[in-house]
């Protein structure tokens, strides 16, 4: 027996995949590469593509899944598994939550979180997640079937010709789309697709303020951060709910074992839970 676990422990040493990666960071899921071993958790794994399958297939309009375990057992590992199966296969949204800075302001937060994961590449070389949406925005509304990329590279020469680009392309969206109540969101999101405003857009739908040439340049409002922070829940909500007309959105949230907790004595995972809860009874559809 002894001889036997001397050969197991000399294998792990010289043929651990995860050799070096024994603690993933969020720069490591995002990533274009990480080692991976899929037979190990794959019934966890399997469990949330099957989810996704059947939510893009319209057999379940949500599904939440609740993954437990130890540190060091591999959740982190899943995770990143789970972003990079999804960004080669395409068809659905990564959003990844494992910072919470100020609980108090989780709903606030999230929608930062939401922006910043959405601006992440998805299944388009060199494309934001963010762009992937715009693109399929405007083939829905004009009845076309250009790449993300396409747009991307076509639209400063769009807006050198007509200046009221955005805005005509906003509105023949709004008419097909009668449930999006913030017009403002999908103009926003169709800037991402200028090069020269992608940052400014982004930024925008983080819930910061633009300032005030910027936001009058991109035809933007530009609340305070005050009022923005009092209507993130909304704002969550419209932004999954026009996204999830064109991909499954799949929210992880990680590193939900903290000792922090909120003004009223809530813990990193209560909170975080009250959040998935709302989510999940609140969208159209989502894997979370």
């Amino acid at each position: 027996m002894t001889t036997t676990m001397n050969i197991i422990d000399e294998l792990i040493k010289t043929h651990n995949p995860f050799a070096g990666h024994n603690v993933v960071r969020p720069a490591q899921i995002w990533g274009k590469s990480f080692p991976d071993a899929p037979s190990i958790n794959s019934h966890a794994s399997n469990a949330i593509f099957d989810a996704v399958a059947k939510v893009r297939q319209g057999q379940r309009q949500t599904v939440g899944i609740t993954i437990t375990a130890e540190k060091g057992l591999g959740k982190s590992h899943l995770i990143s598994r789970i972003r990079h199966r999804l960004q080669a296969e395409d068809g659905a949204l990564f959003i990844y939550m494992n910072k919470y800075d100020n609980l108090n302001k989780i709903k606030y937060q999230f929608l930062e979180i939401i922006a910043s994961s959405l601006r992440a590449y998805g299944s388009y070389h060199g494309v934001m997640q963010w762009q992937e949406i715009a693109a399929a925005l405007i083939n829905d509304a004009r009845d076309k079937n250009y790449t993300p990329q396409e747009y991307v590279h076509g639209f400063p020469s769009w807006l050198s010709r007509s200046p009221n680009t955005i805005e005509n392309l906003t509105n023949s969206i709004i008419q097909v789309k009668p449930n999006i109540n913030n017009p403002y969101i999908v103009k926003a999101i169709l800037w991402t697709l200028s090069p020269t405003h992608a940052t400014y857009a982004t930024h925008w739908l983080s819930g910061w303020e633009l300032t005030q040439n910027q936001a009058e340049a991109m035809e933007l409002p530009n609340p305070k951060r005050e009022e923005r922070e009092a209507e993130a829940l909304t704002t969550v909500r419209q932004i999954l709910d026009i996204t999830s007309q064109y991909k499954v959105p799949v929210i992880c949230f990680d590193e939900l074992d903290i000792a922090d907790a909120d003004d009223n004595g809530f813990t990193a995972a209560q909170v975080v839970a009250s959040l998935a809860k709302d989510l999940y009874n609140n969208l159209e559809r989502g894997v979370l």
